[in-house]
């Protein structure tokens, strides 16, 4: 039964590298068109960024613990390595040809078919669900940027007689 905590323990570490992909990868990611806006994530914002990644690393820790195959020691350093991530520096960075999030995720606006606003969540809409992308802003800077991106992406155009399903 060896394989079971060397899987697990394989899972948590992959999601620590996703989570660092996000925050500072190793290889940039090349981001067109002209920079319009930066802006840098709060400690919450990049709770939100990494909620899924942070939600399995705390149910494999739990379960890991309770169940004896991981020992409090490499839960430990496991937790500070995920700590670690959450206060490295992120932001968001608009170009004119589209949204990076931190330095390894850049989605260009011909991506999306939409957006929204959902209090201080600005959505943008993708045909896919898993393609949307969700911006977590301040509530101050949630007006001027919704008003701003709604420039760079028009919603899709139809035929004549045609309707939106």
């Amino acid at each position: 039964m060896v394989i079971f905590p060397f899987l697990s323990l394989l899972l948590m570490v992959s999601l620590l590298m996703a989570m660092m992909a996000k925050a500072r990868p190793v290889g940039r990611v090349a981001m067109p068109g002209k920079t319009l806006k930066t802006i840098p994530l709060s400690f919450w914002q990049k709770i939100m960024v990494h909620r899924s990644s942070l939600w399995a690393m705390a149910f494999g820790l739990v379960w890991g613990i309770v169940s004896g195959w991981l020992q409090a020691s490499l839960a430990l350093l496991l937790l500070g390595l995920t700590v670690i991530i959450l206060f490295l520096p992120m932001r968001y960075t608009f170009t004119s040809k589209g949204v990076a999030v931190g330095d390894g995720i850049f989605r260009e606006w011909n991506e999306f078919t939409g957006i929204s606003r959902q209090g201080a969540q600005i959505l943008l809409h993708h045909p896919s669900f898993f393609g949307r992308l969700i911006l977590f802003t301040r509530n101050a800077d949630a007006d001027g940027l919704f008003a701003h991106l709604q420039q760079f992406i028009k919603p899709p155009s139809y035929p004549k007689g045609a309707e939106a399903k």
